[in-house]
């Protein structure tokens, strides 16, 4: 717009880009739910293969009961 606001994009998400723990480099989200997400990542020590990673939102990092049903 030319009235000097700034369009946000739809859907920005801090994970896109990231690198988790120097070996997992996040490309783009393949779907979501109500715990988490899943991104399309490249692993770095698996000749660059691609993997699915799931995230839990991070509100529901501090309950116990959400952690442990994600994790199974």
């Amino acid at each position: 717009p030319n009235d000097g606001t700034q369009l946000v994009p739809f859907g920005h998400d801090d994970n896109l880009g990231k690198v988790i723990n120097g070996r997992f480099k996040v490309i783009e989200m393949i779907g979501k739910g109500g715990m988490g997400s899943v991104y399309l990542a490249e692993d770095f020590n698996q000749n660059n293969a691609y993997v699915a990673i799931k995230m839990l939102h991070a509100q529901l990092s501090e309950d116990k009961i959400s952690v442990k049903r994600f994790q199974q």
